[in-house]
């Protein structure tokens, strides 16, 4: 089974889209800890789980990012949530921009549940913006965006925790994702690298200002035994 439908992954770290993401989840990642990252991607969130010097394992169902994410620290394998098999449990999981690609979403939430320590914790990190759902579902292969209350609700199903939430927008990476994410692909990754480097500054500091929130960041903890 494909998680995927599409994706809107980013082909450069540099994608506005990711730099205005990365702002608010940083300050979320873990240091000094075992992670398991899901929907590694190329690497980008990883990148900074390794500066976090972090022992990362992460798993794709992409067999070029897998390739590209493996030139990192750390143990890289090609399969899908649904597949995977892990033979350890983790302190840790990442899981950002994922939920909303898989069509089972409460099966992959059991998933990382069970793949987590007593007391580990989850991070995810979801679109929640409703008006413009159907241009994105079309543009970026999203199942559903979530309401925050229903996806609280959720993860309470499952036996998490809520430790911390933060809600969070960007005017410029909606847009690229609702209208623009078949011209950002086609454009090369050098000249990407220059427009994000040029505008990134920019980028911060709006996804810091913007004040109408577009997506959600959750930090889930599984109760430790009694």
């Amino acid at each position: 089974m494909t998680p995927f439908k599409k994706s809107e992954r980013p082909i450069n770290k540099h994608s506005l889209s990711f730099v205005a993401r990365l702002v608010h989840l940083k300050p979320f990642l873990p240091r000094h800890t075992d992670v398991l990252e899901v929907g590694c991607g190329q690497g980008f969130i990883t990148e900074e789980l390794v500066k976090n010097n972090c022992q990362v394992t992460g798993i794709d169902y992409s067999k070029a990012a897998i390739a590209t994410a493996s030139k990192l620290p750390g143990q890289y394998i090609l399969t899908d949530i649904y597949h995977y098999r892990p033979t350890q449990k983790f302190s840790f999981i990442v899981c950002s921009e994922v939920l909303e690609h898989l069509k089972d979403d409460k099966k992959a939430l059991q998933l990382m549940y069970s793949w987590l320590s007593p007391g580990g914790r989850l991070l995810i990190s979801v679109p929640t913006f409703m008006p413009f759902t159907t241009i994105i579902q079309r543009n970026s292969g999203h199942y559903r965006h979530y309401r925050p209350q229903n996806l609280i609700s959720l993860v309470r199903q499952v036996g998490f925790e809520v430790e911390k939430q933060k809600p969070w927008g960007c005017l410029s990476r909606r847009l690229i994702l609702c209208y623009l994410t078949d011209y950002v692909t086609q454009i090369p990754h050098p000249l990407l690298s220059l427009i994000g480097t040029v505008f990134g500054p920019l980028i911060q500091l709006e996804t810091r200002l913007w004040p109408l929130p577009d997506s959600l960041i959750l930090l889930l903890k599984k109760p430790s035994k009694k």
